[in-house]
């Protein structure tokens, strides 16, 4: 028994895929699936309402356009992964030994198996045994999507390997193993499980875990660092949000205190606006009085004739009043234009006039706004210095923990222990001296100074030192130089 798998990958499409298993191969060079399915033994379907396979197909393609209101029937959150690829394909292929003893009820039973062992027995499936080969097999595609569900099925490595692992178990209840490869590496995985029991390898888990914790103290202080970043980062966004989320709901309910404001101040003084109503009214049929007589069309244009005169408009600059008059009086549109002006600027007076008591009341009202939203950003400010504060105390505990643990100073607690006096000890002080000196006279008065005070007795830092041993070697370089230089005059006398 062999299990194969058409790719590496499921697909996408169930009608690519039985348009290739329910029709016989395509020769090189053509381009489409042959209609002829001469290879094709039997068809066999699974949790599917039907024995037609383009019946089948709709089915499962239905069922995978159908995913996420089956979540919602189950009661499935829809938050998994998109059924992009629903389509699992794979053979069981027997021994060409076995055709003889080989029937559709056994090879149905061993695609129920497989199925099973993958953990889709429950999927729609559909199976096509093919007699184009000499070794029997069947090709199984099978919908990852559950018609129950509706969540996708895993798809990798290790729904591979249990198949094969099921294969190897497959031949030998059979009694036949014509895998002897496979049947060797199984074998030998179970001897490996057999050597130790299940609790024997969890326990060896849980101690290999455990030394892994406790083995490596910069990894888990790098480890806590990098929480404490990102739980500083959050600490920060958190901090932000309050802030808006509370400059929201402050300008939310501002807003809606402004619209009551005004719809009561419109409630209490609508009888100033029925007033202008009736105002208007009356000037209007004043204006269509005067508007029917010559003398009324007259006093009108007079009286456009000064407003335009009035006004900043250059091409009633120059003009005189007669001219302007006769102007309005054989130009109506022009005449009723210039008095509709006049109408809107009183519209415009009376609503100055109207709303200035509002106004006032606005005043107040967003003087307490403003004091809200002082009040909001001073608790900001507070929460905002606090929250520095913290962190900041954090950051420092966490950074003297790194400095007692570093690698540099396990160095230098390791050069350290190099410098002993009798009783064991290290004189931090005076090797801190010797190390800051600069250059081999400070260190070895540094070191001299130690030496002299009682019970202590060290051994040279520059002897024990590469800086410092380096340091004697120029030195003395450098004075055998200046020796040969002052010999040289001697020689020459010589």
């Amino acid at each position: 028994m062999n299990c194969s798998f058409a790719d590496h990958a499921p697909g996408m499409s169930f009608k690519g895929s039985m348009d290739y298993y329910l029709h016989d191969r395509k020769e090189p060079g053509e381009t489409e699936h042959r209609t002829s399915s001469d290879r094709v033994e039997w068809t066999s379907m699974r949790n599917l309402a039907t024995d037609r396979t383009d019946v089948a197909v709709a089915i499962m393609i239905s069922t995978v356009k159908d995913a996420n209101r089956l979540k919602q029937q189950a009661g499935v959150k829809a938050t998994g992964r998109k059924a992009k690829t629903p389509v699992k394909t794979f053979a069981l292929s027997w021994h060409p030994d076995e055709a003889a003893s080989l029937d559709r009820a056994e090879m149905e039973r061993a695609a129920n198996q497989a199925l099973k062992t993958i953990g889709m027995e429950k999927h729609q499936a559909i199976i096509v045994c093919h007699n184009d080969t000499r070794h029997p097999h069947v090709h199984v595609v099978v919908n990852r999507v559950n018609p129950e569900t509706g969540k996708l099925a895993k798809c990798g490595p290790n729904e591979n390997r249990a198949l094969d692992r099921w294969a190897y178990e497959y031949e030998r209840d059979r009694g036949n193993i014509v895998s002897p490869n496979r049947a060797a590496k199984h074998e030998r995985q179970d001897r490996l499980r057999q050597r130790h029991s299940s609790d024997e390898r969890r326990d060896y888990v849980r101690r290999k875990l455990v030394r892994r914790e406790d083995g490596s103290r910069t990894q888990n202080l790098r480890l806590r660092s990098t929480e404490q970043r990102a739980r500083h980062r959050q600490e920060w966004a958190d901090l932000s949000a309050r802030y808006q989320s509370e400059k929201r709901n402050l300008r939310d309910a501002w807003r809606a205190k402004f619209r009551d404001a005004r719809k009561e101040f419109n409630k209490q003084h609508r009888g100033l606006w029925k007033q202008y109503g009736r105002d208007k009214w009356r000037r209007r049929r004043e204006f269509e009085k005067l508007d029917s007589t010559f003398y009324g069309r007259l006093s009108l244009s007079i009286q456009a004739a000064q407003m335009q005169r009035a006004s900043t408009k250059r091409e009633f600059k120059n003009e005189g009043l007669a001219r302007l008059t006769w102007i309005n009086l054989q130009n109506p549109e022009l005449r009723n234009a210039t008095l509709g002006a006049l109408e809107r600027q009183e519209l415009q007076a009376f609503k100055r006039w109207y709303d200035r008591p509002f106004q006032v009341k606005l005043k107040k009202l967003q003087h307490t706004r403003s004091q809200g939203y002082r009040e909001a950003y001073s608790r900001f400010q507070a929460d905002r210095n606090e929250l520095i504060a913290r962190q900041q105390t954090e950051r420092s505990e966490l950074q003297s923990i790194w400095r007692s643990t570093g690698p540099k100073n396990e160095r230098r607690a390791s050069q350290n222990s190099r410098l002993v006096n009798g009783n064991g000890t290290a004189p931090l002080e005076a090797l801190r001296v010797g190390m800051q000196g600069n250059g081999t006279k400070d260190r070895q008065r540094s070191v001299s100074r130690a030496a002299d005070s009682p019970g202590q007795s060290f051994v040279r830092v520059a002897e024990r030192d590469d800086r410092s041993k380096a340091t004697d070697a120029l030195s003395r370089l450098r004075s055998g130089a200046s020796d040969t230089r002052r010999d040289k005059p001697l020689d020459r006398e010589r």
